[in-house]
């Protein structure tokens, strides 16, 4: 059997997926405990320069799950990051070869999303639960901030070696277009990223989704195909 994912010590192609994400519900990705001075927060979200984003880590932890549960219905060989796996069982694993493992390079890579236009920002005060009685603990509120629905952020998904958009002919690469495609039909939908999703936070949305398909040629890397997804 081939090992799947080997075709590193060429390029073939890079795909750049971008649009923007709008989240639908308030959205919180948190920066850790502990105050800035400019937020009533005792934990503040995520921000760079002042500007709330989206870590590409948690947007790549968010699509590499849905790919690892999308993969695992369809019966295909899954590896999860963390198990000690040997060298042959990662080489059968597609979303290894997507997302990378020990032994293999991602050939997906998602960058951070900054949000676009105003800052709006919301605070609300919770109350902790005491999990052992499952009741109000006393005298334990806190506050947590968010970002508002409907504010919308910078997407791009870079993508080597795998031409989702034309089509591949070896088997393994037919089953990363195909988790591909189910993702970006998923983001498209709707999916669930940051804290407090349980309670309802943390929908997006990918909107004005477009492509741009660079191949060698002569060389150089050339814009091949682009347009809407």
């Amino acid at each position: 059997m081939d090992i799947i994912g080997a075709d590193f010590d060429t390029l073939s192609s890079i795909i750049d997926i971008s649009g923007y994400l709008v989240n639908e519900s308030p959205l919180r990705v948190g920066g850790g405990r502990g105050n800035k001075f400019d937020s009533a927060a005792d934990s503040p979200i995520i921000t760079m320069g002042n500007i709330p984003f989206i870590p590409g880590s948690t947007l790549k932890g968010s699509l590499r799950s849905l790919a690892e549960a999308y993969a695992k219905s369809m019966g295909w060989k899954v590896v999860y990051p963390y198990d000690d796996a040997k060298e042959e069982e990662l080489n059968d694993c597609i979303t290894c070869v997507l997302f990378g493992s020990k032994n293999v390079a991602s050939r997906v890579y998602l960058f951070d999303s900054p949000l676009k236009g105003d800052v709006r920002t919301g605070i609300r005060t919770m109350v902790a639960i005491n999990r052992v009685f499952g009741a109000q603990q006393p005298k334990m509120l806190y506050k947590l901030d968010y970002i508002e629905p409907n504010s919308l952020f910078d997407f791009k998904m870079r993508i080597i070696n795998l031409d989702v958009i034309n089509g591949e002919n070896d088997e393994w690469k037919k089953k990363g277009v195909q988790i591909i495609n189910f993702l970006i039909s998923q983001l498209k939908e709707g999916i669930m990223i940051g804290s407090r999703k349980s309670t309802g936070y943390g929908l997006v949305k990918f909107n004005d989704a477009k492509y741009v398909l660079k191949k060698l040629v002569n060389g150089e890397m050339k814009v091949i195909k682009e347009g809407k997804l």
